[in-house]
């Protein structure tokens, strides 16, 4: 009976939630205010909201070669939370707990919860909280562009519910899958623009071969 119940929680995702939670609080740890670095590249992330906050307008007062959806969103953290850099490295760690949640979700619909919970690890230890190089830009707590981690956020936002809809054929799932792809764009445009047009094109696929 025992066995069972236990069988029954794996198979629901509930102890993968528990792993990748513990991966997830391990990794904080391990790496705590070790991401980003000050000096090369990401004083842009950190100021520009500052300027935002203070009343400034993007791309009118303030030069940005990405979309506006993420330095609003970390202006946001600095009004809410105060002007310090933990305000954005918590911005960070909701993004990679989102992101964490649509790799596995993703992960599920084509492999079993053991192979699903292994690519969200794989994801947090090599990806989200990865340090190769001597600067620590390249994670997702401090990002060296936030735009980068927003867009790969919304573009597996995007492919999921766009997965979703293949399945079970429901309006709001590609509502979902639209909704995503603009924020997406709203992100970086580049990577939007390129969603968008697989989807279109997987649309004409499906059309002519239906």
């Amino acid at each position: 009976m025992k066995d069972l119940f236990w069988m029954k929680l794996y198979r629901r995702g509930h102890v993968s939630l528990i792993v990748i939670t513990l991966a997830f609080v391990f990794l904080l740890k391990t790496t705590w205010l070790r991401w980003g670095d000050l000096v090369i590249d990401l004083g842009r992330e950190i100021y520009l909201p500052v300027q935002l906050a203070g009343g400034a307008l993007l791309y009118r007062d303030v030069f940005y070669l990405y979309g506006p959806l993420p330095p609003y969103f970390n202006a946001l953290l600095y009004k809410l939370f105060g002007v310090h850099i933990l305000s954005l490295a918590a911005g960070g760690m909701l993004v990679t707990a989102l992101t964490s949640i649509l790799v596995y979700k993703l992960a599920r619909m084509f492999v079993n919860v053991f192979f699903a919970t292994l690519t969200v690890l794989a994801f947090l230890f090599v990806l989200a909280f990865g340090h190769y190089v001597p600067i620590g830009n390249y994670n997702f707590i401090l990002p060296y562009s936030y735009p980068a981690t927003h867009a790969v956020l919304f573009s597996l936002g995007a492919l999921y519910f766009f997965f979703r809809a293949l399945d079970r054929d429901k309006a709001r799932d590609l509502w979902g899958a639209g909704l995503c792809v603009f924020l997406t764009m709203v992100s970086r445009a580049e990577i939007g623009a390129m969603l968008a047009a697989a989807f279109v094109a997987a649309g004409i696929m499906m059309r002519c071969s239906g």
